[in-house]
């Protein structure tokens, strides 16, 4: 990656923007470098600290400069010192007027404090279910926080803005034919908040009653759950041993739109808030089956497609005979059914999660700082 020198910046806006990876390879925070590549275009400079610089290919624009904390678990005062320092440079250096959190909320309780006595406008973006407290804490000092859906707002006053889903990259692919078993795929990081012990075995046990061929999972465990593979490999050893169960590590985010299309059914146990896998999965294309409620209520479900009940009295509480429900209308229904209401979903997703929207929302906000 190449440094340029930068002059100080003294008139226009300036932003300011704490995230956690400048890694497009990231397998959780791949997408937090496109959008500052995206707001680079949209303020007189940008400044990025981080904890994790971008690869050697990265293509630097003029107007942003990176700071790499290098963060390091469980080493706090050292990461604070490198965190200080980078916040004093910057601020001697640029002078920010809008400071953005991308999803660092523990950043944003420590130095919200610091930029409001500063009067420097404040925006938290925060999408999960949780609550803690350094998230309440900070939302006492930021101008605004944002949220993809209300699923992922767990606090009361939240501007809603959708996800920010690259409908160009995972392009449309129009179903031909359903397969008469059917391939599996979940893709996401393996943590026991999606599921993934609980979705191997529901696989388990209705694979030959749902004709199902076998289940392909890509990703990996992140870093407070290391061992949480080596448990699934040994709890299913046998069934991975026998093909039935794939487990092929991590996939980058530019190949996962390719994958998908290996695949009929991408299914999701996830509990929480609406996950972006499951808006890209539908974006391709590909037959989404998914217990999450937020995602029911936003796409339907196919059980009514295909029998045409109420939304809210088809939503089983049991999610194994949810999920069973789904697989047996999606063989019910027609091709051209299915084509019909993929396109229409696919739909749902540009409306409300596309990510030239989001970005435009997102920065509209953050312009509200003023130079």
């Amino acid at each position: 990656m190449k440094r340029r020198q930068v002059k100080k910046v003294t008139k226009g806006q300036i932003l300011l923007i704490f995230n956690y990876s400048m890694n497009e390879s990231n397998q959780v925070f791949s997408h937090q470098q496109r959008v500052v590549i995206a707001l680079t275009r949209e303020f007189r400079h940008v400044c990025v600290i981080t904890n994790e610089q971008p690869n050697n290919d990265f293509v630097h624009p003029s107007n942003l400069t990176i700071h790499n904390v290098k963060w390091v678990p469980k080493q706090r005062l050292r990461n604070l010192v490198k965190l200080i320092y980078s916040v004093l440079r910057v601020e001697l250096r640029f002078r920010p007027t809008t400071v953005f959190y991308h999803m660092t909320e523990t950043q944003a309780a420590s130095l919200g404090p610091f930029y409001k006595l500063l009067c420097k406008y404040q925006v938290l973006w925060y999408a999960h279910a949780s609550r803690p407290i350094r998230l309440r804490i900070a939302a006492l000092f930021m101008n605004e926080t944002l949220a993809s859906t209300k699923g992922s707002s767990p606090l009361t006053e939240t501007t809603l803005i959708g996800q920010a889903i690259d409908v160009g990259a995972f392009a449309f692919n129009e179903l031909e034919i359903l397969s008469d078993k059917l391939r599996i795929v979940h893709i996401g990081r393996l943590d026991p908040s999606k599921r993934i012990s609980e979705l191997i075995t529901w696989f388990l046990k209705y694979r030959n009653e749902l004709n199902l061929s076998d289940l392909t999972i890509f990703g990996r465990p992140t870093f407070g759950h290391a061992n949480y593979l080596e448990k699934i490999e040994t709890v299913f050893q046998k069934e991975i041993e026998e093909g039935l169960i794939n487990l092929p590590g991590k996939a980058s985010h530019a190949e996962i739109p390719g994958l998908l299309m290996d695949y009929d059914v991408f299914l999701h146990f996830f509990k929480g808030s609406l996950d972006k896998s499951v808006l890209e999965s539908t974006a391709c294309g590909v037959i989404t089956i998914s217990t999450n409620l937020e995602f029911r209520e936003q796409f339907g479900t196919w059980r009514d497609r295909a029998e045409g009940f109420d939304k809210i009295n088809s939503l089983p509480i049991n999610d194994e005979t949810f999920l069973v429900s789904e697989f047996n209308a999606i063989r019910r229904l027609e091709i051209s059914d299915l084509r019909l209401e993929l396109d229409r979903r696919r739909r749902v997703v540009i409306d409300n999660h596309s990510y030239g929207t989001w970005i435009e929302q997102l920065t509209k906000i953050l312009k509200q700082g003023k130079a």
